[in-house]
Protein backbone atom coordinates (compact mmCIF):
# COMPACT_ATOMS: atom_id res chain seq x y z
CA UNK A 1 0.00 0.00 0.00
CA UNK A 2 1.60 3.40 -0.77
CA UNK A 3 1.63 5.83 1.65
CA UNK A 4 3.32 9.55 1.72
CA UNK A 5 3.80 11.43 4.57
CA UNK A 6 4.34 15.48 5.81
CA UNK A 7 7.84 16.05 4.80
CA UNK A 8 7.15 14.31 0.79
CA UNK A 9 4.29 16.43 0.76
CA UNK A 10 6.01 19.34 0.97
CA UNK A 11 8.81 18.30 -1.35
CA UNK A 12 6.32 16.79 -3.93
CA UNK A 13 3.03 18.83 -3.85
CA UNK A 14 3.30 19.83 -7.63
CA UNK A 15 3.31 16.44 -9.22
CA UNK A 16 0.08 14.82 -9.63
CA UNK A 17 1.74 11.44 -10.51
CA UNK A 18 2.58 10.62 -7.17
CA UNK A 19 -0.60 12.26 -5.46
CA UNK A 20 -3.24 9.43 -8.07
CA UNK A 21 -0.99 6.71 -6.77
CA UNK A 22 -1.16 7.34 -2.44
CA UNK A 23 -3.23 5.47 -0.95
CA UNK A 24 -2.53 6.61 2.74
CA UNK A 25 -2.20 10.08 3.67
CA UNK A 26 -0.82 11.27 7.10
CA UNK A 27 -0.36 14.67 7.34
CA UNK A 28 0.14 17.30 10.98
CA UNK A 29 -2.50 19.79 11.25
CA UNK A 30 -0.11 22.28 10.44
CA UNK A 31 0.64 20.47 7.04
CA UNK A 32 -3.21 20.01 5.94
CA UNK A 33 -3.56 23.97 6.97
CA UNK A 34 -0.46 24.68 4.25
CA UNK A 35 -1.73 22.87 1.87
CA UNK A 36 -4.98 25.51 1.78
CA UNK A 37 -3.37 28.40 2.73
CA UNK A 38 -0.89 28.35 -0.17
CA UNK A 39 -2.44 26.45 -2.70
CA UNK A 40 -4.12 29.26 -4.82
CA UNK A 41 -6.74 26.63 -5.95
CA UNK A 42 -3.89 24.54 -6.93
CA UNK A 43 -4.00 21.86 -4.67
CA UNK A 44 -3.33 18.30 -5.47
CA UNK A 45 -5.64 15.69 -5.94
CA UNK A 46 -5.52 12.15 -4.41
CA UNK A 47 -8.65 10.41 -6.34
CA UNK A 48 -7.31 6.74 -4.51
CA UNK A 49 -6.99 8.04 -1.68
CA UNK A 50 -8.38 5.46 0.80
CA UNK A 51 -6.83 6.46 4.23
CA UNK A 52 -6.35 9.94 5.77
CA UNK A 53 -4.65 10.29 9.12
CA UNK A 54 -4.17 14.03 10.44
CA UNK A 55 -2.02 14.35 13.79
CA UNK A 56 -2.85 17.03 16.48
CA UNK A 57 -5.79 18.06 14.84
CA UNK A 58 -6.35 21.69 15.19
CA UNK A 59 -6.36 23.98 11.68
CA UNK A 60 -9.97 24.43 11.14
CA UNK A 61 -12.81 22.59 10.23
CA UNK A 62 -13.28 23.96 7.03
CA UNK A 63 -9.25 22.65 6.03
CA UNK A 64 -10.29 19.05 6.89
CA UNK A 65 -13.39 19.90 4.90
CA UNK A 66 -11.21 21.10 2.12
CA UNK A 67 -9.19 18.19 2.30
CA UNK A 68 -12.46 15.57 2.17
CA UNK A 69 -14.26 17.15 -0.53
CA UNK A 70 -11.18 16.12 -2.72
CA UNK A 71 -10.81 12.59 -1.49
CA UNK A 72 -14.02 11.25 -3.02
CA UNK A 73 -13.00 7.76 -2.20
CA UNK A 74 -11.94 8.12 1.09
CA UNK A 75 -12.87 4.75 3.82
CA UNK A 76 -11.18 5.73 6.69
CA UNK A 77 -10.88 9.14 8.56
CA UNK A 78 -8.50 8.93 11.83
CA UNK A 79 -7.99 12.25 13.67
CA UNK A 80 -5.95 11.91 16.18
CA UNK A 81 -5.73 14.26 19.28
CA UNK A 82 -7.70 17.03 18.55
CA UNK A 83 -7.13 20.63 19.96
CA UNK A 84 -9.37 23.58 21.16
CA UNK A 85 -8.04 25.91 17.60
CA UNK A 86 -10.79 25.15 15.84
CA UNK A 87 -14.50 26.43 14.55
CA UNK A 88 -17.30 24.59 12.59
CA UNK A 89 -17.58 27.12 9.65
CA UNK A 90 -20.94 29.33 10.31
CA UNK A 91 -20.59 30.82 6.77
CA UNK A 92 -23.74 30.74 4.29
CA UNK A 93 -20.91 29.91 1.87
CA UNK A 94 -22.52 26.92 -0.53
CA UNK A 95 -18.90 25.14 -0.65
CA UNK A 96 -18.75 25.15 2.91
CA UNK A 97 -22.40 23.86 3.69
CA UNK A 98 -21.48 20.91 1.10
CA UNK A 99 -20.83 17.52 2.59
CA UNK A 100 -17.71 16.07 1.36
CA UNK A 101 -18.66 13.08 -1.27
CA UNK A 102 -16.29 10.41 0.61
CA UNK A 103 -19.22 11.09 3.77
CA UNK A 104 -22.14 10.42 1.77
CA UNK A 105 -20.49 7.55 -0.51
CA UNK A 106 -16.77 5.49 0.78
CA UNK A 107 -16.45 6.49 4.51
CA UNK A 108 -16.62 3.73 6.03
CA UNK A 109 -14.38 3.61 9.22
CA UNK A 110 -14.13 6.84 11.46
CA UNK A 111 -11.45 7.17 14.23
CA UNK A 112 -11.42 9.49 16.63
CA UNK A 113 -8.14 9.22 19.27
CA UNK A 114 -7.65 12.00 22.26
CA UNK A 115 -11.10 12.49 22.58
CA UNK A 116 -11.75 14.64 25.72
CA UNK A 117 -15.43 15.76 25.40
CA UNK A 118 -14.60 19.79 24.72
CA UNK A 119 -17.28 21.76 23.06
CA UNK A 120 -15.08 21.71 19.96
CA UNK A 121 -14.53 17.66 19.71
CA UNK A 122 -18.17 17.18 20.55
CA UNK A 123 -19.13 19.69 17.53
CA UNK A 124 -16.58 17.74 14.68
CA UNK A 125 -18.24 14.11 16.53
CA UNK A 126 -21.72 15.29 16.18
CA UNK A 127 -20.51 16.45 12.36
CA UNK A 128 -19.26 13.74 11.09
CA UNK A 129 -21.81 11.27 13.18
CA UNK A 130 -24.75 13.54 11.16
CA UNK A 131 -23.55 13.33 7.80
CA UNK A 132 -21.45 10.05 7.41
CA UNK A 133 -24.00 8.61 6.38
CA UNK A 134 -22.03 5.27 4.56
CA UNK A 135 -20.14 4.76 8.27
CA UNK A 136 -19.63 1.06 9.19
CA UNK A 137 -17.47 1.39 12.18
CA UNK A 138 -16.47 4.03 14.40
CA UNK A 139 -13.67 4.10 17.04
CA UNK A 140 -13.10 6.47 19.80
CA UNK A 141 -10.23 6.64 22.22
CA UNK A 142 -11.53 9.00 24.86
CA UNK A 143 -8.92 10.57 27.50
CA UNK A 144 -8.95 11.84 30.88
CA UNK A 145 -6.97 12.93 33.61
CA UNK A 146 -8.29 10.36 36.04
CA UNK A 147 -9.73 6.85 36.14
CA UNK A 148 -12.93 7.78 35.56
CA UNK A 149 -14.47 6.92 31.95
CA UNK A 150 -17.83 6.92 33.02
CA UNK A 151 -18.53 10.55 32.17
CA UNK A 152 -17.45 10.20 28.66
CA UNK A 153 -19.06 6.84 27.65
CA UNK A 154 -22.47 7.83 29.07
CA UNK A 155 -22.22 11.15 27.02
CA UNK A 156 -20.57 8.54 23.54
CA UNK A 157 -23.10 6.19 23.79
CA UNK A 158 -26.36 9.03 23.59
CA UNK A 159 -23.90 10.75 20.88
CA UNK A 160 -23.59 7.43 19.00
CA UNK A 161 -27.53 6.30 19.14
CA UNK A 162 -27.73 8.56 16.12
CA UNK A 163 -25.77 5.81 14.35
CA UNK A 164 -27.33 3.09 12.93
CA UNK A 165 -27.57 -0.58 14.60
CA UNK A 166 -25.55 -1.87 11.60
CA UNK A 167 -22.27 0.33 12.44
CA UNK A 168 -20.33 -0.95 15.05
CA UNK A 169 -18.80 1.26 17.57
CA UNK A 170 -15.51 0.51 20.23
CA UNK A 171 -14.60 3.45 22.76
CA UNK A 172 -11.73 3.01 24.65
CA UNK A 173 -10.19 5.04 27.90
CA UNK A 174 -7.16 5.89 28.30
CA UNK A 175 -5.38 8.48 30.84
CA UNK A 176 -2.55 10.28 28.90
CA UNK A 177 -1.61 10.89 24.89
CA UNK A 178 -3.18 8.92 22.52
CA UNK A 179 -0.05 7.79 20.35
Amino acid sequence: MSSITDQQITRRNSSKNVSSTVKVLTLSSAILQDIFDASNNNVPSFPNLKQLVVNIFQCGMSNLLDMLRILPNLKVLVLSKICHRYILSESGDDKQNAVPQCFISSLERFELKGYSSCSEEVKVLEYILRNATALKKIFILALSSNDFEEPFKEELLNKLSVLPKTCQVKIEHSMGIPY
